[in-house]
């Protein structure tokens, strides 16, 4: 057992029966857990396909929405980006925190069945173009941007969480992490494919009046999804601490720990990488591969489609490579074709290519990543003495707000300092730098960070959770 300073002081901690009688012993787990079906993937998986009708929206279309749809000046929306996430961020590790303090009930399950009609509607609401003056609709952008945001994390967190309470066994939690990315890639994918088609059709000519109903539709369908993953999910594992530890010894412990902050930080360069990634798609195909909207939007669904693919080689890859090699190649591989689009001029076949590229390594990654972090998780539970799986979930999703935060800020950022003018045919050259910029080389070097912070995790891939007892 590795010690953290003062932490070896800290009280150990041990998990107790909540829910049977025949608990096996602390420690004891069987190689499979029991009862996980193909229902239970399926349930764990469309969960995060709801989440990303949200995620996706918000990264690939919630700036064009802005800037070009409500015609709100492109610093204010770089503003209201990289605020709302960073003040969100500071509810992730409240909401962590409760979970922990959950002791006498399911810890997960509850928030995801009770949030989802509001984060649901929540999503409708964001998509609502207010009419106004540029500050009436500043306010309206903010509320109903910061309120979704709240609510995402709300029942995200959770959700997260889950995969550590469904079960113990790093193969299990494998085969669920990727599960959960088909699902987000599927919604992503579908984000691509259909958003400005489906604003376009229902809009007729109003494209405002088009953004209000496909919001109104994919919040339903967001609400739906989620009340199907608590219906198919169930919690096995159950943390607990006899004495309780503070929060300041607990973000303490979180903090020193190798493996978690390596992980984390890596998770934070990609979803900053990602986000610019997505959010600079549409405007790369509008300017730089001198196509259309439309063509933005096939440019998201090659990459949410190829990410969907690679999802299903993460297994073979992990199994070929481990974890944290296989995580650390495709970062790699990824921030090549990223300096090869900044330096390159790309015709549209190019581009779909690249991008399909891009997109079959982020799905080698994430599966591995989120299975290294459930891991280290465990272990930190374990070196620590406090079973802080949902403030340390909760951390991570902080920075990970936070990163994304960072990202759309600096995709509007770099689009107001460039001379970007919403809805030009023609552009500066500044801007156009910017562009490609922000789409290959910016997010080039940021995943070779985070294949540098891999690394640096000592953590097994392989490993059990430690100190858990299974219903």
């Amino acid at each position: 057992m590795r010690c953290h300073s003062s932490l070896q002081c800290l009280p150990s901690y041990r998990c107790l029966r909540m829910y049977e009688a025949t608990a096996p012993v602390v420690g004891q787990r069987a190689s499979e857990p029991a009862g996980v079906s193909g229902a239970e993937y399926l349930g764990y998986g469309v969960g995060d396909l709801a989440f990303n009708l949200i995620w996706s929206s918000g990264l690939a279309y919630s700036v064009y929405f802005y800037t070009d749809i409500c015609v709100i000046p492109a610093s204010i929306v770089a503003a209201i980006m990289l605020v709302a996430r960073i003040l969100n961020a500071g509810t992730d590790p409240l909401i962590g925190l409760w979970i922990d303090r959950r002791v006498n009930s399911e810890r997960t399950r509850p928030f995801i069945r009770w949030g989802a009609v509001p984060l649901g509607l929540a999503l409708f609401l964001s998509f609502v173009p207010l009419s106004g003056n540029v500050a009436q609709k500043t306010a309206w952008a903010s509320v109903t941007y910061l309120s979704m945001i709240v609510l995402y994390s709300l029942l995200n967190i959770p959700y997260g969480v889950l995969l550590n309470l469904i079960t113990g066994d790093s193969r299990t939690r494998l085969k669920l992490a990727t599960a959960r990315m088909v699902g987000a890639c599927v919604g992503g994918m579908l984000i691509g494919l259909v958003t400005v088609k489906a604003a376009t059709l229902l809009g007729g000519d109003n494209i405002r009046r088009g953004f209000a109903l496909y919001g109104a539709i994919a919040g339903f369908t967001t609400a739906a999804l989620l009340l199907l993953t608590w219906k198919l999910t169930r919690e096995r594992l159950v943390y607990s601490t006899r004495t309780s530890v503070g929060l300041v010894s607990s973000v303490r412990s979180l903090i020193v720990d190798r493996d978690w902050l390596a992980i984390t930080a890596s998770m934070a360069f990609a979803t900053i990488a990602s986000t610019m990634i997505y959010a600079m798609a549409i405007y790369f195909a509008i300017y730089s591969v001198r196509r259309d909207e439309l063509f933005g939007g096939t440019l998201i669904s090659v990459l949410s489609f190829a990410t969907l693919l690679g999802t299903f080689a993460a297994p073979f890859a992990a199994g070929l490579l481990g974890s944290r090699r296989s995580a650390i190649v495709a970062n790699v591989g990824q921030a090549a074709l990223l300096v090869l689009v900044s330096v390159m001029s790309l015709t549209s076949a190019l581009a779909l290519l690249i991008a399909a590229a891009v997109g079959l390594l982020a799905g080698v990654r994430e599966p591995s990543v989120y299975t290294l972090l459930s891991n280290a998780l465990d272990q930190h539970a374990d070196d620590a003495g406090a079973a802080n799986i949902g403030l340390g979930y909760s951390l991570n999703s902080a920075l990970l707000k936070a990163a994304f935060g960072i990202g759309s800020g600096a995709t509007g950022a770099m689009l107001a300092m460039s001379d970007y003018v919403p809805g030009a045919k023609l552009q500066a050259a500044t801007a156009m730098q910017a562009i490609r910029l922000g789409f290959g080389l910016l997010p080039a070097t940021l995943l070779v960070l985070a294949a540098w912070m891999i690394v640096f995790a000592r953590v097994d891939p392989d490993a059990r959770a430690p100190n858990t007892s299974e219903s």
